[in-house]
């Protein structure tokens, strides 16, 4: 083969592990979508709040897996999906005031339990007032984070959390994120 011919070769190579390349990330960051899934739920009461026709304190008195469960499909996390298929899938862990909720996210089903996980990828900070609040008015999230009463900490590689969908997961968040981080490297 000539130069001309090896330098085409080669052009056409690199050409194309960049489209596979493109393809594989495109198609590792955006996953499965559940949201038509959830909202159908919420609507029909199937997934229903569990503070309704509760006050608040009240509410705070029965605080459980229900309230963290709920709070997280108004965070849209069922979004979330292993990085690779049949990769890890995506689990964190949720600090509510001083209590710690083992959360995992699989097929667009999450799973919360008391208890730390043995590997998360991300740890949310907040509290219970917090997740209350945004039970009764889902706008007040963003507050919470611009304001610093929900904090995430990336315990995970930046591109582990691409790839399982962490930011666009957050990216609603975006401006309350880039203030509110603590970052980790374990």
């Amino acid at each position: 083969m000539n130069k001309r011919g090896t330098k085409w070769l080669g052009l056409g190579i690199l050409l194309t592990l960049l489209v596979l390349t493109g393809f594989y990330i495109f198609s590792a960051t955006i996953g499965p979508r559940y949201d038509h899934y959830y909202d159908s739920k919420m609507a029909t009461g199937e997934l229903a709040n569990p503070i309704s026709g509760m006050s608040i304190s009240e509410a705070h008195e029965r605080f459980n897996e229900d309230h963290v469960h709920y709070f997280l499909a108004l965070l849209r996390v069922y979004n979330l999906h292993p990085a690779t298929p049949g990769g890890d899938f995506p689990q964190f862990e949720i600090i509510v005031n001083e209590e710690s909720y083992k959360v995992v996210v699989l097929s667009g089903s999450i799973s919360v339990k008391r208890g730390k996980p043995n590997e998360k990828d991300i740890v949310i900070y907040t509290t219970q007032s917090e997740i209350l609040s945004a039970l009764q008015n889902p706008d007040s999230v963003s507050e919470s984070f611009n304001s610093g009463a929900l904090r995430i900490e990336y315990i995970a590689d930046r591109s582990t959390l691409l790839y399982k969908g962490y930011d666009s997961v957050f990216s609603q968040y975006k401006r309350g994120i880039t203030g509110n981080i603590i970052r980790s490297f374990t």
